[in-house]
């Protein structure tokens, strides 16, 4: 909350209070289509495999398991049981202790 604060400060009047990620310059939502195509298209620039941002999520919330992240609040879920339903690929041994 912090950080967030003082990036807001940084900000100044070009902040913008918003429960999307990515807006545009009127303060709007981006096109999800915009936003695939940009993404896709520095995917096959750096040379990855087929990615989505969905899929990038996904990814994240594995290695960071793997790496024994706790990953709940990380994914911006409100409890620890939505986690282990969206994720429930992952060994039950990864979860012990990681929320």
């Amino acid at each position: 909350m912090i950080r967030l604060e003082s990036t807001k400060i940084e900000f100044g009047d070009a902040w913008a209070d918003s429960v999307y990620v990515f807006i545009d310059a009127a303060r709007l939502p981006l096109d999800l289509n915009l936003m695939t195509r940009a993404f896709k298209k520095v995917v096959k620039e750096v040379g990855m495999p087929h990615l989505t941002p969905h899929g990038l999520r996904y990814q994240y919330a594995t290695a960071a398991r793997e790496a024994g992240g706790i990953i709940s609040k990380d994914m911006g879920h409100a409890s620890v049981a939505i986690t282990e339903d969206i994720y429930p690929h992952l060994p039950a041994v990864l979860w012990n202790g990681c929320f």
